[in-house]
């Protein structure tokens, strides 16, 4: 098997595989610092993530063991940041001058399209965290977010992290608006984003964290077009918005 060191969400851990695949992704992230514990694959993992990839799709798709390997091995790490008050995010995140702001919302919405709007508009001063899967590290009075090496099928792995400064659904629109909402009126759709576990006790401590963010970062909805002007409008309207 192949082994190799790695950090993420400010946690040193190990991964033995037996494809290459995953620590391709995952080469910026390398470290020589002592792991906190190892995640070892198995050909029963990768079976698992083939069936619950056809269960999903609700069809057999020719998808390769080294990808679903990848994918068993994000499920495991998951778990296991899970004890350090870490949790996993679908959405694409984007920080300007080193406050980040993570939109979320069901695939093929737009999220990409709508942070890479950002980075057209205001250029150095933004970058992309990440594209697809962030890791929200959530401590008693802040949360940083964590590019990983799941990034997304166009997004390039970025090892960074950056303070999270608000969460924002976003909708498809015509035109552009935002709106500062409560924590209880999206709840429903944070927690369809956030990786929920099967086991009790490990869905219980998800529910525990996504309930912390409550008053840690501010929360909006956003219904925007594919135009420039819609980044411009999300960032001043959850920069200027009443608390």
């Amino acid at each position: 098997m192949i082994t190799k060191k790695y950090k993420i969400a400010d946690v040193s851990f190990e991964v033995s595989s037996y494809y290459e695949y995953v620590h391709k992704e995952s080469e910026d992230f390398l470290t020589d610092e002592t792991p906190a514990f190892s995640i070892i694959s198995t050909k029963e993992k990768i079976e698992y993530e083939r069936k619950t990839f056809y269960k999903e799709h609700k069809k057999e798709i020719d998808i390769s063991n080294d990808i679903l390997e990848s994918t068993a091995v994000l499920r495991m790490l998951t778990l296991e940041l899970l004890k350090y008050n870490v949790l996993l995010f679908h959405g694409s995140c984007v920080s300007v001058d080193d406050k980040s702001y993570l939109f979320t919302a069901k695939s093929g919405i737009g999220k990409s399209t709508h942070t890479k709007n950002y980075l057209k508009v205001y250029k150095d001063r933004a970058k992309i965290i990440n594209d697809d899967k962030p890791f929200l590290r959530i401590n008693d009075d802040s949360v940083f977010v964590y590019g990983t090496p799941w990034n997304g099928k166009e997004g390039t792995p970025n090892n960074i992290k950056s303070k999270l400064n608000a969460i924002c659904v976003l909708s498809r629109s015509k035109e552009n608006y935002v709106e500062k909402v409560f924590y209880k009126d999206i709840f429903h759709i944070l927690l369809q984003q956030v990786y929920r576990p099967e086991n009790k006790d490990e869905l219980s401590k998800t529910l525990f964290l996504l309930e912390k963010l409550k008053s840690l970062v501010d929360f909006y909805c956003l219904e925007c077009n594919a135009e420039e002007e819609s980044a411009v409008i999300s960032y001043e309207g959850m920069n200027n918005s009443e608390t």
